[in-house]
């Protein structure tokens, strides 16, 4: 091994049973006043080893090697080091066996009986392998680019669909309702009407804040902190206390977090509040029915699994497939805009999990949320 080189030397590995043959690849990178560091191997065993510790920057290989050739050392190459330029370094390969070499991934073929352009072809294919890696790279951005605009443009076509659907239709409410207001005297219709007008208002209140959580989300990175389970799900279901002023849906909780889990918390939150939201929404609401509500987490070092159960009236079969779709409402009675699902399903997707839904009639609903652990 040559050690005298400095911090910049090119690692290169050699696949070579005769000593006299590195010793004049030696003399050639010197000649050609390469700063190197060089690892000699011959048998598979060692060359894998070599691949995992040494690390090398170039690999050139002898074609035959005991029990071993080239053609194995490249395909192992390929595999294993991606993008480490390979040549082909030989007194015996055919120049048809260089050619299907080089067709199948080495860099080049040097003959050992002239190894003057041996330094200059490491140089070219170190700068050819480092193009490749920054076109690469290039376009690996352009497609995350792409991915990004789309995903604005697809958010800008559901905002202007809601706006269409869902805002317009109160804000047209509450012009007529302020139009009955300016021809009313009658104190008790001034009241009603102004009762219809904040409904109508807390309603656009309520689509505009979701949306705009969902903007921001789509435009900032989830930020991983600790979950703290129980503190996050009592938020959350005081935060939904309106939905329930009663008290009448039973929340059961059952955590199995010994594993500390990673996420976005206000994101997480917000998964949890529009399904949890949902569930109370489309409670049962017959006499005598005790509605309940369970929230299970399981938590391991991969993920974290989120099960929300109901025993409220389920969903019809035909219906499933489109639960997580914006605006879709199965109960049409429902005055809500029906973008619970579909936000946490958007933002699920955010944070690289999946949701699923599965329901039964008069049996119940089951949402199953699985999220990444993002562990620091």
């Amino acid at each position: 091994m040559n050690d005298s080189a400095s911090h910049k030397s090119i690692k290169i590995l050699m696949l070579e049973d005769n000593t006299d043959d590195v010793t004049i690849i030696e003399r050639a990178l010197k000649k050609g006043k390469l700063s190197f560091v060089t690892l000699q191997v011959e048998k598979r065993e060692e060359y894998r080893d070599a691949i995992l510790n040494f690390k090398p920057d170039v690999v050139l290989s002898d074609h035959a090697l005991p029990g071993f050739n080239s053609r194995e050392a490249l395909q192992i190459c390929r595999t294993e080091l991606g993008d480490t330029p390979f040549i082909l370094v030989s007194g015996t390969a055919s120049d048809e066996f260089a050619a299907s070499c080089i067709r199948e991934g080495a860099d080049d073929y040097i003959s050992k009986s002239d190894m003057t352009s041996l330094p200059a072809s490491i140089r070219t294919a170190l700068k050819k392998r480092k193009l490749e890696k920054l076109r690469r790279n290039a376009i690996k951005d352009l497609r995350n680019e792409l991915r990004k605009l789309e995903l604005i443009n697809k958010q800008l076509d559901n905002y202007a669909y809601t706006l269409s659907h869902t805002l317009l239709g109160p804000l047209t409410t509450v012009r007529g309702l302020l139009n009955l207001a300016e021809q009313t005297h009658d104190l008790a219709s001034l009241r009603s009407l102004h009762t219809m007008m904040k409904d109508s208002v807390a309603k656009v209140d309520s689509v505009v804040v979701k949306m705009l959580d969902q903007a921001r989300y789509a435009h900032t990175d989830p930020q991983p902190n600790k979950i703290e389970w129980v503190a996050l799900i009592d938020e959350v279901l005081r935060n939904l206390a309106y939905l329930d002023p009663e008290d009448s849906v039973s929340k059961v909780m059952h955590l199995e977090t010994a594993v500390e889990f990673f996420s976005d918390r206000e994101r997480v939150a917000s998964v949890l509040s529009h399904v949890i939201a949902n569930t109370l929404a489309h409670r049962n609401r017959v006499k005598h029915h005790q509605s309940i509500t369970s929230i299970e987490v399981f938590t391991s070092r991969e993920a974290a699994v989120i099960v929300v159960k109901d025993n409220g009236p389920g969903i019809q079969a035909e219906y499933l497939s489109r639960v997580f779709e914006m605006f879709f409402k199965v109960d049409t009675s429902y005055s809500g805009p029906g973008l619970g699902l579909f936000l946490a399903k958007e933002v699920v997707t955010q944070l690289g999990g999946t949701i699923d839904l599965s329901s039964r009639p008069n049996i119940g609903t089951t949402v199953r949320i699985e999220l990444p652990n993002s562990v620091l």
